[in-house]
């Protein structure tokens, strides 16, 4: 059984909205390594900077509305907002852009996840993508099991929840 605890994420506690995230036995955070792995691409690095200026845009300007996300099944994504597209059935690969796996609670409370370069339609076709859909859909399951459960209350910005608290799944 893996577990996962729920961290802030310094530098992206915003006017509107805090971001979280959650880090997994003991790991590196989901959204540092996605931010880590994202960095050592020229390609992907310039859209993660598109993308974290998204994100920040979010958490000043507009709080994190349904509209601003893509449904994930369980879950949520954040797109760059920028990207083209390339023809899904040329000879390229295709090029649909980062993906980052999160899931919005309120307007206010987001937990940022882990993603990668989307290279399908379907999320769960993606070799690259399949994985952190897979789990940013477990994940909020559990989570909002617990907010039902109230071992988490969500106050304002805030999750609140008993400092030994963990996900086990």
């Amino acid at each position: 059984m893996r577990t996962a605890r729920i961290l802030t994420i310094k530098n992206f506690t915003f006017d509107r909205v805090n971001f979280y995230t959650i880090e997994i036995d003991n790991e590196l955070s989901e959204f540092a390594d996605f931010i880590t792995r994202m960095k050592q691409s020229k390609l992907n690095n310039h859209e993660l900077g598109e993308l974290t200026a998204f994100i920040k845009e979010i958490g000043m300007k507009y709080g994190a509305k349904k509209s601003l996300f893509r449904h994930e099944a369980a879950a949520e994504a954040l797109a760059v907002p920028t990207v083209s597209h390339i023809d899904i059935d040329s000879d390229e690969e295709a090029h649909l852009g980062l993906r980052l796996y999160c899931i919005r609670l309120t307007d206010s409370i987001v937990i940022l996840l882990n993603g990668d370069r989307k290279t399908t339609h379907k999320a769960q076709d993606c070799p690259n993508c399949k994985y952190h859909f897979q789990l940013a859909n477990k994940v909020s399951l559990k989570i909002t099991k617990a907010i039902i459960e109230r071992e988490i209350i969500l106050e304002k910005k805030t999750m609140l929840f008993e400092e030994d608290f963990e996900l086990n799944f």
